[in-house]
């Protein structure tokens, strides 16, 4: 899976957690946060980059 801003290994981290782009862009700072190997500015960025898939 390719998302545009996120690298393949976390692209593929975020597709077994959450299955859709839908639910990823849905999920909370918290909730990526709770993924192994991502801390709090990691995921504040990876939140941003969700909300720009539109």
């Amino acid at each position: 899976m390719r998302l545009p801003g996120i690298g393949p290994a976390t692209a593929r981290l975020l597709w077994e957690a959450f299955g859709s782009v839908e639910a990823m862009r849905a999920a909370g700072v918290e909730k990526l946060r709770a993924l192994p190997g991502i801390g709090p500015a990691r995921a504040a960025l990876l939140k941003e980059k969700l909300d720009k898939l539109r």
